[in-house]
């Protein structure tokens, strides 16, 4: 007999059979598939069956299957303990070194010691048919186990649900409206009434009700921050009414316990894990972290020659205030002061430094990598396509290099300026002679750990943008600016509208400022964390090291000791350090956005190839400025993003998301998106926009309060776009996409369309960036739950814009110069018609002659027409305009062409006998 078989013996040979050794027994056999095509595991289960039937145990095995706790193992298995992250992480931390001492023959606890797996989850799919049915037969639980089940999972999902910051997360009145409020009666009642149509269909509606809840609660807090913990809850609501749905099917006689079983050994095997719990929160937060960073980092991409000029600026006055820093944090370093003293020094210098920059609106270059690489992302998983990918790369290569060169080309001359003037001041130079030595040598880019210490830097900089994303998303979650604009003291303190501008302050500035006051901290107290450690590490960014070099250089040669080669190896060593700082923050925050996104990166050696094709093509257009009318928008060409060093980290950043597309399921948005065109004679008028709905608040003056700037629709703010120059109450404006926002007011509004057309809601709203403000009054309508536009010609020059939403509307009167615009076409097109096409000259012959205007011009279009061409449409109006200018005969011999060329099936019956009658009108009035 085998050995197994003789152990079996053993366990079922003592009186009651004990389930975990038999279990444990059976999971030894190794689940794959053996040489005679059954896995021995299986055909150990397939023994044990055989000898409990034969020995009459099987009533024994099930009573024990169907202990109390029975209940617990079906409501618990595979699903969180605690309703907090941190909560959950903990209890699961504790677990591992101290393992919990449970109830003697508790079925949870017991599947938690058999340390099951996956694999083992697969072997119970894999059973066969008559093996699963027969252990079915023994082992399912009676139904008032899943229904006891059932209730008690509602119960907690109930709790969950009802929690206060869940509930404000939904907009709809009362908190007993909330789905989760009846959810614990409808799972009773269904449970207790499995037949019931009318019980199935109200708990079917009840889960239906509590997934919107869901769903919108998610959108809601996409839209504004993300809380870990809230995000943690609203998963695990997901998972309870999941499970609550599958033990009422078990309850009403249906279900496949096979695939049920193996979902418990599964959720077994992975609710224990720390690591798997903490990735899984934490993707969400990290997602919004990145999407608020990409926000920032747009405002470091330069769309044309104009912003890519004013970056450059920019970026020269940031150069300017890091010269001072360079200066003043050599002055901090020979005081003599404690380690901690001197950090917080030159913590607060940097700190100070950067916080001018912000509120200056200078530029630190070496800041902006990680900020505009998660823009990138949200381009590369947008779609829009390679050529736009290829676009937004180079504007951030070509920015990047400007505002380096500005940081870079302004620190220099101002250290310089500075140390001149020291020196004629002092006699000597502004850092002492070992000093300089050190700094000098410090930016040879291959003497020492240079460009070590630059990548190090680099990361550094990337750790200072996650600051910078979750405060933005900490601000946003809290809604903190509306929290200032609203708070009464500071509203006492300050005045409403002052409150009003602390609110726009701060969330104009909480995201720059966390970020640079974390870079300040960083630069200083990483290094000294490290050699606290015995490791030695220096700070490298690039700025810094720019202005130190100059600073060095005139020390040394007012000291008649300057060697002219250390300074080109330093210079060298600038720029290496620049191309070292901005390559890892870029990549290392690529890299972060694109997982925090769950990015497919299929397509990535498909841009990786478009890039260097296009580089090879053109590679100074990722250097050089864009030309005179080329924005990141219109540009129709592919633009490298590829620097001298950048390209190898590029493509490794990108080839390492090479991984299958997650699966994501589309979600139900509460605000719906929407698109309106209209043509108005040869132009149009497109709107963008999203349909908040009403829900039964009060929308004017609450939910759109008065007197701040609204988006004028929910989501991203609301785009109109001109194909052509247009009126706008009256106004000029340009063609082009504008953002739509709106003030409203008691009795008047305040319309605004602003330049930069595409951004989040009114949060980066700026009034210098508008290109037109007017006042509108707005009207009473009839009641409208969805936000709507309307776009209502008047005729082919004019159009009404309408906005209606509860029970007011606005409207917006828009005017084209039609005749111009269709004039300055009209030559232009004709310009570029070939000589052997008849029809533009015809169209335009056409045009004249209906508008009653250029007559001698249409007559010699239309001339030009009949050389070209015969056509009864170019005859037709041939005789037009010789009737119009009083030239009959002429006149009757095109018409009657007309007709000639039109009759052998050329043109409908009916065109060719009006053209008779009308020729006969003509001959009699002759």
């Amino acid at each position: 007999m085998p050995q197994s078989d003789q152990r079996l013996d053993q366990l079922l040979g003592h009186g009651t059979p004990r389930l975990e050794p038999l279990l444990r027994w059976l999971l030894e056999a190794s689940p794959a598939a053996s040489p005679d095509g059954e896995p021995r595991r299986t055909s150990r289960l397939r023994r044990l069956l055989e000898d409990l039937q034969e020995r009459g145990l099987t009533d024994l095995v099930a009573e024990e299957w169907n202990h109390t706790s029975a209940i617990r193992l079906l409501a618990e298995t595979g699903l969180p303990d605690r309703t907090t992250l941190v909560g959950e992480g903990f209890q699961r931390l504790v677990d591992r070194i101290i393992p919990r001492l449970d109830p003697e023959g508790d079925l949870y606890s017991l599947l938690d010691r058999l340390d099951l797996c996956e694999a083992d989850a697969l072997w119970i799919e894999g059973l066969p048919e008559d093996l699963r049915s027969a252990w079915a037969e023994l082992l399912t639980p009676p139904q008032e186990t899943w229904v006891h089940a059932a209730q008690l999972l509602a119960h907690r999902a109930a709790a969950v649900g009802l929690s206060r910051d869940l509930l404000s997360l939904d907009a709809q009145g009362s908190d007993a409206d909330s789905p989760f409020f009846n959810l614990s009666r409808f799972v009773r009642e269904r449970g207790e009434r499995p037949g019931d149509p009318e019980a199935r269909l109200a708990w079917e509606h009840c889960r239906a009700e509590c997934s919107r809840a869901l769903d919108q609660a998610h959108d809601r807090i996409e839209d504004r921050g993300v809380s870990t913990d809230l995000v943690f809850r609203l998963e695990l609501l997901e998972a309870m009414l999941e499970r609550i749905a599958q033990l009422l099917l078990f309850a009403s006689g249906d279900g496949d316990g096979g695939a049920f079983a193996a979902d418990l050994v599964r959720g077994s095997a992975s609710q224990h894990g720390v690591l798997s719990l903490l990735r899984t929160a934490v993707k969400r937060l990290a997602r919004r972290m990145v999407e608020h960073t990409g926000d920032t980092g747009e405002h470091y991409i330069a769309r044309d020659r104009s912003e890519w000029r004013a970056m450059g600026w920019s970026a020269a006055g940031g150069g300017v205030l890091t010269a001072g820093t360079a200066l003043l944090k050599y002055g901090l370093s020979a005081l003599p002061l404690a380690p901690l003293l001197l950090g917080l020094g030159l913590s607060l210098n940097y700190a100070g430094s950067f916080f001018l920059m912000q509120l200056l609106g200078f530029s630190l270059a070496s800041k902006q990598p990680a900020m505009t690489a998660a823009a990138l992302a949200r381009a590369l998983e947008s779609g829009d396509g390679q050529a736009r990918e290829i676009e937004l790369v180079a504007a951030i290569t070509r920015t990047q290099v400007i505002a380096t060169v500005g940081n870079v080309f302004a620190a220099i001359p101002t250290a310089l300026l500075v140390s001149a003037l020291w020196i004629r001041l002092s006699g000597h130079g502004p850092l002492g002679p070992e000093t300089a030595l050190h700094s000098l040598h410090g930016n040879h880019p291959f003497s020492g750990w240079t460009l070590v210490f630059a990548m190090a830097t680099g990361v550094l900089l990337w750790l200072s943008s996650l600051a910078a994303g979750w405060a933005a998303n900490w601000s946003a979650y809290r809604r903190l600016p509306e929290a200032l604009a609203q708070s009464r003291r500071i509203r006492a303190l300050l005045g409403a509208d002052r409150a009003q501008g602390l609110g726009r302050f701060v969330h104009r500035h909480i995201s720059g400022f966390m970020g640079y006051l974390a870079l300040g901290l960083l630069l200083v107290f990483v290094p000294m964390a490290f050699a606290f450690a015995g490791i030695h590490l220096e700070v490298r960014h690039v700025t810094l090291q720019a202005a130190a070099l100059a600073l060095a250089s005139a020390s040394l040669w007012v000291q008649g000791s300057l060697s002219w080669l250390e300074v080109g190896w330093g210079l060298l060593g600038v720029a290496l350090i620049g191309v070292m700082n901005f390559a890892v923050s870029f990549a290392l925050a690529l890299w972060t956005a694109l997982r925090a996104r769950g990015f497919d990166g299929r397509n990535s050696r498909r841009l990786w190839w478009g890039l260097l094709k296009t580089f090879n093509r053109q590679p100074g257009r990722f250097l050089l400025p864009p030309k005179s009318g080329d924005t990141l928008d219109s540009r129709p060409l592919e633009v490298p993003m590829r620097s001298l060093f950048l390209s190898p980290l590029l493509v490794l950043s990108l080839a390492a998301q090479d991984k299958p597309a997650p699966v994501r399921l589309a979600p139900l948005r509460v605000s719906p998106a929407a698109t309106l065109s209209q043509e108005i004679g040869i132009s149009k008028i497109d709107l963008a926009f999203a349909r908040p709905a009403v829900k039964g608040r009060r929308i004017w003056g609450e939910v759109v309060p008065f007197g701040q700037v609204w988006r004028a629709g929910a989501n991203n703010a609301t785009v109109i776009t001109f194909s052509h120059a247009a009126k706008v109450a009256g106004k000029d404006v340009p063609a082009g996409s504008y953002g739509l926002f709106i003030i409203p007011g008691e009795k008047a509004w305040t319309l605004i369309l602003n330049k930069k057309a595409k951004q989040w809601g009114a949060y980066a709203y700026k009034q210098e960036e508008d290109q037109l403000r007017w006042e509108a009054t707005p009207q009473a309508a009839p009641f409208l739950e969805y936000l709507d536009y309307r776009i209502v010609p008047t005729d082919t020059s004019n159009a009404t814009v309408e906005l209606a939403w509860e029970k007011l509307r606005v409207s917006i009167p828009v005017a084209f110069d039609t005749k111009a615009i269709y004039w300055a076409q009209l030559e232009d097109k004709l310009k570029q018609a070939p000589d052997t096409d008849w029809v533009p000259w015809y169209q335009a012959a056409r045009y004249c002659q209906e508008q009653g205007i250029e007559a001698q011009k249409a007559l010699g279009w239309i001339e030009k027409s009949l050389k070209i061409g015969d056509s009864f449409w170019n005859h037709e109006t041939a005789a037009r305009i010789y009737k119009d200018a009083k030239r009959m005969p002429e006149a009757l011999t095109h018409l009657q062409k007309a007709i000639d060329l039109s009759k052998p099936g050329g043109a409908p019956k009916e065109y060719t006998e009006n053209l008779e009658k009308e020729l006969a009108g003509w001959k009699a009035a002759k």
